[in-house]
């Protein structure tokens, strides 16, 4: 379980460009939840994952997981907790590395190992078997280097190696919005797959108003550093779009949506 009350982050404080990216932002999030997250540029969405995984550490307010709070702890002491798949699909791997490397070093995250013990035989098979799963042929490619891969075959091995440590949160932050429609239909069905068979504690960050209602069980957005919308079950599965659209633009006091900063599609 996720436990966040009350955190506050702000960026450049004192000076002319002080941002208040979160204000007083309060969420609780049962184990094994898939919840969406949604909101225009600037809303705070990215900022809020950053917290979750400790790169951002709170001011005001605590977090905690599992009981244990982890306000303080900083993104190297969280590792073992919380696993991050960015938009770029040049982030969060080593592309210098081979695929059994990049691998490794994932499913040590957290622990105090090198890449030896990382790759003895066993190891070694169970990433063959691993890799397998996602259809790709991949299996056969693991002594070639992450680069070599195409944007859509890193995210999903992203997404596989975000499992092979034992974290039970997942934090996707637009982690399709960098690919093609095609691939990022493939990545979010692997996405949905992946967390189901895990039982994985989920925060997916999108700009697309369809994906937050197509894909997890509760749907967040955020405006101006607070969470303004929070639905789930039945009130969740009676929306479209256009509903969504216009409980949005309710909670933002009548304002039009006229920018592009949130995707009908």
């Amino acid at each position: 379980m996720i436990t966040v009350n009350g955190i506050h982050v702000t960026f450049g404080r004192g000076t002319p460009l002080e941002k208040h990216a979160l204000r007083g932002v309060d969420l609780t999030i049962p184990e094994g939840q898939f919840v969406t997250v949604i909101g225009s540029n600037g809303a705070g969405k990215s900022t809020f994952l950053g917290a979750l995984a400790g790169d951002v550490i709170a001011e005001e307010g605590s977090i905690a997981i599992d009981g244990v709070d982890v306000t303080r702890w900083a993104t190297p002491k969280r590792a073992s907790l919380v696993a991050r798949v960015f938009q770029d699909p040049m982030v969060g791997s080593c592309t210098a590395l081979t695929i059994e490397e990049n691998m490794a070093l994932a499913a040590a995250r957290g622990r105090r190992r090198g890449l030896g013990s990382a790759l003895r035989g066993d190891r070694r098979r169970h990433f063959r078997e691993r890799i397998a799963e996602l259809g790709l042929g991949l299996e056969n490619r693991l002594h070639d280097r992450m680069g070599l891969l195409s944007g859509g075959q890193r995210q999903a091995v992203s997404l596989l190696m975000a499992t092979l440590a034992g974290s039970k949160i997942l934090l996707l932050d637009e982690h399709t919005a960098a690919l093609d429609p095609g691939t990022a239909e493939f990545v979010l069905g692997l996405t949905k797959r992946i967390v189901e068979e895990n039982r994985l504690t989920t925060l997916m960050v999108t700009h697309s108003m369809r994906q937050a209602l197509d894909y997890g069980d509760r749907t967040v957005m955020l405006h101006e550093g607070r969470i303004v919308l929070d639905v789930s079950g039945e009130q969740r599965a009676g929306l479209d779009v256009p509903h969504l659209l216009a409980l949005f633009a309710k909670q933002r006091g009548g304002e039009d949506i006229t920018d592009d900063s949130l995707l009908i599609g």
